[in-house]
């Protein structure tokens, strides 16, 4: 098993080994440096006539410096937001054909033909894109895909045991929270006005997750167990991911979906051996017009997309910032659902949309 190296952002000290992205591989690639987090805080810049006792004999040229390097740094934490929105969007939008073949050829077999073209698109990536194959790279990838499946299934049997109007919101935080906490624990800084963006994202990740209440929400012992798991796992899935080495490429994300494959696949076998031998997803699509099977392809893809650009994210920026932002799929979803299906938002779903925009604008705007 490869040394666990500190996640992506978080600044190394001289006994500490270099920054890795959770959920993949160990080490960052020694010569691409980057700065301590996605959202740091502002070095105090001095004019030229107010620098201290020790900088009087500075030249212009080193004055100028700090001055560049908040430029660079305002660039790259904006480019972190993007990459980290346009995965969430990806992931909305495919969970949201994923969701409408769950209900045409049931969970598991449209989950399975969804992983099936994530893998293609990931494969034709790779091809394009390239990366290294390291112990770190396919460990952290297997882990990452792991978890992931876990939470899957813990997901589905929580939402049979429970009430999806509790645990979904309940489910939602410890997505987002995992990766906060594992990040704050490794001891990653972020200025004040992140902090805020991140408590706005948490807030946003439970209320676009809650439904109408039908009665009275009772909830066993057994769903909150299964519930909490299943956000734990989903939310370990993307700090595995960070420990990625930045040389990987998107091998950690093809390791990881190609995993997931052949374990639902396995699932999915064993499924049907005990339901008596009738095919699993190959039977679901013979009866699937081309516009189901063209809605699978859709699904997959983004799901794809999704990953590559959850991984180039925590490779150049924090994981407690693209852990919350990448948390707010949901908000594509719930639109797409208003949009085609006609669906309505509740108040606390509205209230959660316009969180999470407040919180990406800060989390682009605050130093």
């Amino acid at each position: 098993m490869p040394e666990v190296k500190q996640p992506r952002g978080v600044r190394a000290t001289h006994a500490s080994p270099a920054p890795a992205r959770s959920g993949h591989a160990p080490t960052l690639a020694p010569t691409r440096a980057r700065p301590d987090s996605a959202v740091l805080r502002r070095p105090r810049v001095r004019r030229p006539g107010s620098a201290g006792p020790n900088e009087r004999g500075a030249s212009a040229a080193h004055a100028a410096l700090p001055r560049r390097a908040v430029v660079l740094e305002d660039g790259l934490v904006i480019l972190v937001v993007v990459l980290t929105l346009a995965s969430a969007l990806s992931y909305g939008i495919s969970d949201f054909f994923g969701t409408l073949g769950a209900r045409r050829f049931g969970v598991l077999p449209a989950t399975t033909l969804t992983y099936l073209w994530a893998t293609v698109a990931l494969s034709a990536g790779l091809l394009v894109v390239g990366g290294t194959w390291s112990e770190g790279a396919v460990f952290w990838g297997a882990v990452s895909g792991v978890a992931a499946v876990v939470g899957f299934v813990l997901f589905y049997q929580a939402l049979t045991v429970g009430p999806v109007s509790v645990l979904s919101p309940v489910i939602g935080l410890l997505v987002a929270g995992v990766p906060v906490g594992a990040a704050t624990v490794a001891g990653t800084q972020l200025s004040g006005a992140a902090w805020v963006a991140v408590g706005l994202a948490l807030a946003s990740a439970v209320l676009v997750s809650t439904s109408r209440r039908e009665g009275s929400a009772r909830v066993s012992r057994q769903a909150w167990i299964v519930g909490i798991g299943s956000g734990i796992a989903f939310g370990l899935s993307t700090v595995a991911l960070s420990f990625a080495p930045g040389s990987a490429g998107l091998v950690p994300a093809f390791v990881e979906i190609g995993i997931g494959l052949l374990l639902l696949l396995a699932l999915g076998m064993w499924r049907s051996r005990s339901a008596g031998g009738r095919p699993f997803v190959l039977g679901r699509l013979r009866s699937a017009g081309p516009r189901w099977i063209a809605g699978s392809m859709v699904a997959g893809v983004l799901l794809g997309v999704g990953d590559a650009l959850l991984l180039v994210a925590l490779y150049s920026g924090n994981l407690a910032v693209v852990g919350v932002l990448v948390a707010l799929y949901p908000v594509a979803t719930i639109l797409l659902s208003i949009a085609v299906l006609g669906e309505r938002l509740t108040l606390p779903q509205s209230i959660g949309v316009g969180t999470a925009l407040a919180s990406s604008a800060l989390f682009a705007l605050g130093k």
